[in-house]
């Protein structure tokens, strides 16, 4: 029997479930490729973990054991020493001046105002009384808010131990491994300084080191520098204004940029509050006050009788020889200066300065006082440092004459104070050459002691002591003439003719008056007062040269 070929043809409910079956096994396909996928990226990112815990985790124990560098160790950290400044002082304890190559005050913490302390703590580490010496919340926040999010408010996570382990132990370089080295090596030191000190130590610690920029370390220094005043009477703005600074102490400084000042410190017056410092008023109150500077430097050429400081260096150095560093040391060293005659006496020099310098340029106008011998003002020129230079590279006179006429912009000290000015070398030793100067010293006369000094108009740019050099006494010797002739039993009530002699037993010698006049007669006390000449040397003669 013949069978016809015929065509399978399935019923159109089992194509359909074909195909279902079919889209089924597409999609577990691909479930099992993505889920493949996420298994490797996991394991992937896991490894990256892994590894870089297995990388810190090295790093950690290279720098524990020396790899970097030794760690310091406990006796390093407790016999740490700062260079201080030495400080001089008034006889009413007034501070006159300092001798430092650093220019730091350490202080003890109880001379440090609280509002310090509150507004570092609040600003650098709001945790300080928590932790033991590492927060590892702070480092926390810093990775997911300063990082991830980029708050730069935020601030670093170092603590104020870590900070201070920098300070003391400062960095060294280590390629591109300088950064993560550092901060494990001052999380090392930083852990041993909470074992070692209490929390109030390692404060003052911290606050006697860090910079403020200026040379300027630790808040001491910083509260007269800023504020012309101690740290312990600094208030809760200026607290703010000094700390807000260790963030940068350039962009935050109060005198170069006074906007960004404001706004820092007061970024630091609303962490005091937040940490409750500070009271919701205090906080709008300080906030709306405009940095109210008392700007002052206080180093080797300025502060209160700079004159007698260098005489007091030097005293110090003959009294102590190698012993100490004074410019190191700490000293403190109390004299017998009066502050408030001090400042009387150079106010006094400023004024009549001023008038005899006004006199004397009337008087000469545009002539030299030297131009009857101009040898004298050529000797001058050839003893400056910049005429022996050029003199040094062959140079003839008049190739130096030229090269010193050029005019530069250099600041000039004129009877009016400091001015900036284009000027020559020439022009320059002219100008000083014409100022007047002087030298002032007051003195108990019952003890000796030194009540006043000042050796010149300005000790800056002219430091040549006029009270130490040795010029002619003139008229100030007057004084003991008629001090040895009333000893002498001469009566101060007696009148002596002012006309001008002859002494023939001494060379014939003939003293004149400075107004030529020689009429008349004088007191003792009139030819004192008056300065008399002729007067004076009539009392010494009949006195004694040999008694006077």
């Amino acid at each position: 029997m013949k069978h016809k070929n015929t065509k399978f043809n399935c019923s159109p409910f089992i194509r359909s479930y074909l195909r279902c079956m079919a889209g089924k096994n597409k999609k577990k396909t691909k479930q099992k490729k993505t889920t493949s996928w996420k298994k490797k990226l996991v394991r992937y990112f896991l490894g990256l973990f892994a590894l870089g815990l297995l990388l810190i985790s090295s790093l950690i124990l290279l720098v524990y054991l020396g790899a970097y560098g030794k760690l310091p160790d406990k006796e390093a950290i407790m016999s740490i020493r700062q260079d201080n400044a030495s400080l001089v002082y008034a006889s009413d304890g007034s501070l006159m001046g300092k001798y430092f190559i650093v220019n730091r005050e350490s202080i003890e913490n109880e001379n440090i105002s609280p509002h310090v302390r509150h507004a570092l703590i609040a600003t650098e580490d709001n945790r300080f009384f928590e932790h033991h010496g590492i927060d590892l919340i702070s480092l926390g926040r810093v990775m997911i808010k300063s990082i991830l999010m980029g708050d730069l408010d935020q601030g670093g996570g170092s603590t104020i131990s870590q900070q201070l382990a920098k300070n003391l132990f400062p960095r060294k370089s280590h390629g591109f491994l300088t950064i993560p080295v550092s901060k494990v090596r001052e999380m090392f030191i930083a852990s041993e300084i909470e074992d070692i000190y209490s929390k109030e130590e390692i404060l003052t610690m911290y606050l006697n080191t860090v910079s403020f920029g200026e040379n300027v370390f630790g808040i001491e220094a910083a509260a007269r520098r800023f504020f012309s005043k101690s740290s312990a009477e600094l208030s809760i703005p200026e607290s703010a204004t000094l700390i807000g600074m260790l963030a940068a102490n350039t962009a935050y400084n109060p005198r170069i940029n006074p906007e960004n000042a404001l706004k820092r410190r007061n970024i630091v017056l609303g962490r005091m509050h937040t940490q409750g410092f500070i009271s919701e008023e205090q906080l709008k109150k300080t906030s709306s006050e405009p940095i109210m500077l008392r700007y002052r430097i206080m180093d080797h050429s300025r502060g209160v009788a700079p004159y007698f400081r260098e005489y007091i260096r030097k005293q110090v150095i003959d009294l102590t020889g190698d012993s100490i560093e004074l410019e190191t040391s700490g000293l403190k060293i109390f004299t017998t200066i009066n502050s408030r005659i001090q400042a009387y006496a150079e106010e006094a020099i400023d004024r009549q300065m001023r008038k005899l310098q006004e006199e004397f340029d009337a008087h000469w106008k545009n002539r030299d006082p030297w131009d009857a011998d101009p040898g004298i003002f050529r000797k001058a020129l050839e003893e400056t440092g910049a005429y022996r230079k050029l003199s040094g590279r062959s140079l003839s006179h008049e190739q130096i004459l030229s090269e010193l006429s050029r005019k530069h912009n250099r600041k000039i000290l004129t009877a009016d104070g400091i001015r900036e000015m284009e000027i020559s070398t020439i022009d320059s030793l002219r100008h000083y050459m014409r100022l007047l100067n002087t030298g002032f010293l007051a003195l108990d006369p019952g003890t000796g002691a030194i009540l006043a000094w000042a050796g010149g108009i300005d000790y800056q740019y002219l430091p040549y002591d006029h009270v130490l050099s040795k010029r002619q006494a003139g008229s100030t010797f007057k004084p003991f003439v008629y001090a040895a002739a009333l000893e002498q039993g001469m009566s101060p009530c007696r009148f002596i003719s002012n006309s001008q002699r002859v002494y023939e037993d001494y060379d014939n010698w003939s003293p004149g008056n400075s107004n030529g006049i020689y009429n008349g007669y004088y007191s003792m006390a009139g030819g004192l007062m008056n300065s008399v000449n002729t007067i004076t040397a009539e009392v010494m003669m009949e006195t004694g040269p040999e008694d006077v």
